[in-house]
């Protein structure tokens, strides 16, 4: 929806509702018994279900709750509070009119509203419900030409020639090869053109060097360590921003690297669509994009925490603390535009943001050990192929 909202906490179970209508805001976010009231009331002309809306997005049922047991708790209670679960849920779905009834007693809901309510909701786990554990997919949306557009306007405005502003702003070149200085090499500017450059045949530029972006071993010999105040791959750029390698980001230096590490992710991104001028799909407001796929041992320490506390996270890294402030990352920042130092000897630029999420998942990925031992029923009734 590329808008910036600024949260309040406040309550809004159904008895604060009143209370509720005197506070100043123009939205509110509520769950269960409290928004099923304020939809009955009819007083926000404007209502969007999340879990309907995920449903359109994804194809996939939106979780909102579950029942789980830590792997060290005793097995036999553990199955014994399953089976009681179980034959709960068999009985409310069974007497749903009966729970209709008296939840329309205690919150004086329309009958009709709490029955097609608890009628809707899906009480299984399945497959398909598993979120948050281990693999995370999302669908990114991608305004190329708007994006290559304020590139070059940015350019303009600061000097700089359009391969080295957009390779400012990711931290690398198209092709490939890092903004920053690279171990093998003594410490430079980077170049206004990109130094492993091809052009539209296939063909390296005049004075190019293609294995500098094709060899893993020479594109990813760089650290940040000797560039601390982003003089050359500024500190919000995006590759500084979803890794910061060798960066001090905790207040003991000397914890930081290994920190970092715990954070990483084994991710890849498959592009969607055409690109601009392809004759299927490459028309400008065809769409396009990357569907992004990562694999983590925890969602919270990891994708989530690499986006909410480093990329979105204006103010990091964080440390020493004269470097100037970083500012968001431009590339993958979840909001319409955000700061962005260039260069840390002058103001930071107000850079708008053109990737938009419009869709994303959380899966369960099982051990090879786990599958095994499914397919062998140790778990149950074997899997049988098909």
């Amino acid at each position: 929806y590329r808008v910036t909202p600024k949260y309040a906490t406040v309550r809004a179970e159904p008895s604060d509702l009143d209370a509720l209508a005197h506070f100043p805001h123009d939205a509110v976010l509520v769950i269960g018994d409290a928004a099923l009231v304020l939809a009955a009331r009819g007083e926000y002309p404007c209502e969007l279900d999340l879990g309907a809306a995920w449903r359109e997005w994804t194809g996939l049922p939106f979780v909102f709750a579950v029942w789980a047991a830590r792997r060290d708790a005793d097995q036999e209670r553990v199955r014994a509070v399953h089976a009681q679960l179980l034959t709960s849920r068999e009985w409310g779905l069974d007497h749903l009119d009966l729970l209709a009834d008296q939840a329309w007693a205690t919150t004086a809901i329309p009958r009709d509203t709490c029955r097609a309510y608890l009628g809707d909701l899906d009480y299984r786990f399945s497959y398909r419900h598993l979120a948050g554990l281990t693999d995370f997919f999302r669908r990114l949306a991608q305004d190329v030409p708007a994006f290559q557009a304020h590139v070059e306007a940015l350019a303009a405005a600061n000097g700089l020639d359009p391969d080295l502003m957009g390779a400012k702003l990711v931290g690398r070149y198209k092709s490939g090869c890092p903004v920053e200085t690279r171990n093998f090499e003594k410490p430079h500017d980077p170049p206004p053109k990109d130094p492993a450059g091809i052009d539209a045949s296939g063909q390296p530029t005049p004075g190019s060097r293609p294995v500098l972006a094709d060899s893993d071993s020479l594109n990813n010999d760089f650290e940040f360590g000797d560039d601390k105040n982003g003089g050359i791959c500024p500190l919000a750029s995006h590759v500084r921003k979803a890794y910061p390698r060798n960066e001090q980001t905790l207040p003991k230096n000397d914890d930081s690297e290994s920190d970092t590490q715990t954070h990483r992710l084994l991710r890849r991104g498959i592009p969607f669509g055409g690109s601009i001028g392809d004759p299927v799909g490459g028309g400008a407001g065809d769409p396009r994009g990357l569907l992004f796929m990562c694999y983590q041992k925890s969602i919270e320490k990891q994708f989530e925490f690499v986006q909410s506390s480093w990329v979105n996270n204006a103010e990091f890294p964080l440390f020493p603390d004269k470097r100037p402030t970083p500012g968001e990352d431009p590339i993958i920042a979840q909001s319409p535009e955000g700061s962005f130092t260039l260069d840390p000897a002058k103001p930071a630029l107000m850079v708008k943001h053109f990737v938009t999420t419009t869709g994303g998942e959380y899966f369960f990925a099982p051990s090879i050990r786990a599958l095994q031992e499914l397919g062998a029923g140790l778990h149950g009734s074997p899997v049988k192929a098909s």
